[in-house]
């Protein structure tokens, strides 16, 4: 017997459930199975743990002073001048580390200061995480989508990663 993914109080409506089917995203199991791990809570667990993971990959201007080896004021000039991205996390500015290369010579990712502007206010810092970490398909390098992280640290022109953020803006 077929089981029904439509149930009371899905926020899918009938049509969206028959389209997601028929598309082949997804058999009638495989969506009654999501619907109910959401109920379940998990998406809302694997949401948090996605968003506690960002602020758990960075730190604070201290940190980054020893990283940088410098004082903690040219970390707060260098953020203010979008030389470094930083984002408010209960009242107190941290610095993902995605951005330190681990490079004496250059520790701070080539092409960031070009980049900053575009890394908006309102993007959670798992968002922007994500989009630094995930291989974007019109950032090739050697032929094969690279990080934006990769994109930049091989010379990559820091516009084309603003242009891929703005068209996630408008989409």
């Amino acid at each position: 017997m077929k089981k029904n993914p439509q149930r009371k109080g899905s926020a899918l409506t009938a049509e969206q459930v028959r389209f997601l089917i028929l598309s082949g995203e997804f058999t009638s199991d495989e969506l009654f199975e999501v619907q109910r791990s959401i109920a379940r809570g998990e998406l809302a667990a694997d949401e948090e743990r996605t968003r506690q993971s960002a602020i758990n990959a960075s730190l604070d201007a201290s940190e980054v002073a020893s990283v940088l080896t410098v004082d903690v004021e040219t970390i707060d000039r260098m953020a203010a001048a979008g030389s470094l991205f930083a984002f408010a996390f209960h009242g107190e500015r941290r610095y993902p580390t995605w951005q330190f290369t681990g490079d004496p010579q250059r520790p701070v990712l080539p092409g960031l200061a070009e980049l900053t502007s575009a890394l908006r206010d309102d993007r959670h810092p798992a968002s922007i995480l994500g989009f630094m970490t995930t291989p974007q398909r019109s950032a090739r390098t050697h032929g094969r989508p690279t990080t934006p992280i990769e994109w930049l640290m091989n010379g990559g022109d820091p516009q084309k990663l603003r242009d891929i953020l703005e068209s996630f803006l408008q989409s």
